[in-house]
């Protein structure tokens, strides 16, 4: 009798088993959640090349047709900065982003294509970059001009996908280029609020220089280590890492490049 009923307890889930179900089912979920993500987001990217309508929460969103307006991350973003000639925040540009490159700086915002379309717009002239904004040539000889007479305020250097650090550290190359990484981070240890990442992680600062250079906003020379902004052309010894011998800056090869390519 007493065997036959330990039998039958042994069948019933314990507190234990239902806390694992729980978890595998909370886990399942998540995924499950995520790869819906993943479906509206390729269906965003792909209704926004064909034109098609997409059904999202009961509303039809219709994204640009196909062939319309330039393909190219240079193309849209001189558009936007043309649009904004007295200065616009680089957040407030990947917000303005048409699709499909909305869903890609979504996914990525230091998304490299991004920050190589600015600094190519800015070396030829189109844009001119100052504090985390872009304008026109025209717009920021006006900006300058309102800002001496007093009728604006200084626009917002932050911008809110780089951390205080990458700020900081950028702030420092820009008074202080082709600077080694001790000597930057010396400097930056200098700010009570930056030392104790710096100082607890050896590793931080050539973490943080090697985000910013895979961004394309740093350069590296490759002989002597030392980092300078992009905007920089030339560094002491004549060479650049990540440079031409022109001075040109390293760039992604699609950031003028049509997004989409068709192969006969």
């Amino acid at each position: 009798m007493t065997d036959g009923l330990d039998s039958l307890l042994s069948g019933i889930p314990t507190d234990e088993d239902v806390a694992r179900w729980r978890a595998d089912l909370k886990r399942l979920r998540g995924a499950i959640a995520d790869l819906h993500d993943k479906e509206a987001k390729l269906e965003r990217l792909i209704a926004a090349w064909s034109g098609e309508a997409v059904e999202r929460a009961g509303t039809t969103v219709f994204r640009r047709k196909k062939g319309s307006g330039d393909a190219t991350w240079i193309g849209q973003v001189k558009a936007i900065a043309l649009k904004n000639p007295e200065g616009i925040s680089y957040d407030d540009v990947r917000e303005a982003l048409p699709e499909p490159f909305a869903s890609m700086i979504e996914e990525d915002p230091s998304h490299k294509s991004f920050y190589g379309a600015m600094r190519r717009l800015d070396r030829s002239g189109d844009v001119v970059r100052h504090n985390n904004h872009l304008f026109t040539p025209d717009g920021f000889k006006k900006y300058k001009a309102d800002l001496e007479a007093g009728k604006r305020e200084p626009v917002d250097g932050y911008d809110r996908r780089s951390s205080p650090m990458q700020e900081a550290l950028k702030a420092f190359l820009e008074a202080h280029p082709w600077s080694k990484p001790v000597v930057i981070k010396d400097a930056l240890c200098e700010n009570p609020e930056l030392k104790p990442g710096l100082t607890r992680n050896s590793a931080t600062i050539y973490n943080v220089l090697n985000k910013l250079k895979d961004r394309g906003e740093l350069l590296k020379n490759e002989e002597d280590g030392s980092y300078a902004l992009a905007d920089e052309n030339e560094a002491p010894n004549g060479k650049t890492g990540g440079a031409s011998e022109t001075g040109e800056a390293a760039t992604s090869s699609d950031d003028a490049s049509p997004l989409f390519r068709v192969v006969k």
